[in-house]
């Protein structure tokens, strides 16, 4: 009796017979997974990132570099220049109108009359926007570019031409939206307590080369007070996600 059962079932087995359609399915499957297999994923994430922020990454990784003497950024200096800390100014019309984009995109809490009475709402002294440059020069070359803020917000001066410290210490003494200056006298402003940096929004930089093609990450004085004031004042609000860069 067991032969027999033997007999019958591998009969049975060699007359299976699989169907077309599903040979035919089974094709496609693995035709199907080897592609999934085959694809390069790492180019697929690389052409997710954006041409800029790769940009804006590797500039402020070599200036801080330069500034350090170091080979390579640590693992917490790059975590700084990670996408979600870096933000971009978009579209023409020049500098005024992508700020005007941007502070309406980016929901900045920016003035639209001049006041010097303080109210609940608003630190004195607590600029909303801070802009970076490398000069004197350059910093009245951007506030003449912004006309449409220099009228409703009332941009403060930050640089040392002409300008004594007390003056704009006395200056300052009021709400404000929108600083420009150079990184020594912001520097030298914070720490006279005469500034307030914890309710910046966003850290312009200037990026715009000078008549010898140097920027102010690149000139070797104004990249290390820069680095100085961002160790100092600005890593812990980007570490905290409260202020970005945006490099212009």
């Amino acid at each position: 009796m067991i032969k027999n059962k033997k007999k019958c079932t591998t009969k049975t087995v060699k007359q299976l017979k699989v169907s077309p359609k599903i040979i035919k399915l089974g094709k496609k499957l693995l035709n199907k997974k080897a592609s999934k297999e085959q694809s390069p994923q790492i180019e697929e994430s690389e052409e997710d990132t954006p041409s800029w922020l790769e940009d804006d990454k590797r500039k402020l990784s070599q200036s801080l570099c330069k500034s350090l003497k170091s080979k390579s950024p640590s693992f917490l200096d790059s975590e700084m220049f990670a996408g979600e800390n870096l933000v971009k100014l978009e579209g023409g019309g020049g500098l005024d109108a992508q700020l005007r984009r941007a502070s309406s995109a980016w929901k900045l809490p920016l003035c639209h009359t001049h006041t010097t009475k303080p109210s609940m709402d608003r630190k004195v002294r607590a600029p909303c926007i801070l802009v970076l440059t490398g000069s004197a020069l350059r910093a009245l070359e951007i506030i003449r570019e912004l006309p449409s803020f220099n009228n409703s917000c009332r941009i403060h001066k930050l640089f040392s031409k002409h300008i004594k410290v007390e003056e704009q210490s006395a200056a300052l003494n009021c709400h404000l939206c929108i600083a420009v200056g150079t990184p020594n006298r912001v520097q030298k402003l914070v720490d006279l307590e005469a500034l307030e940096l914890s309710s910046v929004k966003v850290v312009f930089l200037d990026t715009k080369p000078d008549a010898k093609q140097r920027e102010m990450l690149t000139i070797n004085e104004i990249r290390d007070d820069f680095w100085s004031l961002f160790n100092l004042h600005l890593r812990l609000n980007i570490q905290n996600k409260t202020t970005k860069l945006c490099l212009f």
